[in-house]
């Protein structure tokens, strides 16, 4: 019993010194994953805001495309806010711009 157990320390202690030296490859280059809303154009709709589907990698989502929708989105709301802020000046103010 004793032979068995010093037998199956071996064969862990060198298969783990044998994976952390890299004895079992690397992982394969990554494609670059499309951005989800990158064929949109014009405004974004509720509709295009319930089909986005992000990449999914080992630890989440690739960050990069989160990051391109979060970004596109702010410039939405933006736009959006500066026109309803002009929309709802009075007439007035409007016709001396």
């Amino acid at each position: 019993m004793f032979w068995l157990m010093v037998v199956v320390v071996a064969v862990v202690v060198f298969g783990t010194a044998a994976v952390a030296a890299g004895v079992g490859g690397t992982l394969g280059s990554v494609a670059p994953a499309p951005q989800p809303l990158a064929d949109v154009e014009g405004p974004v709709t509720s509709a295009d805001l319930a089909e986005i589907r992000f990449p999914v990698v080992v630890r989440g989502y690739r960050m990069d495309a989160v990051d391109a929708v979060l970004d596109r989105l702010t410039d939405e709301i933006a736009t959006r806010d500066a026109r309803i802020r002009e929309l709802e000046q009075p007439s007035e103010n409007r016709a001396e711009s």
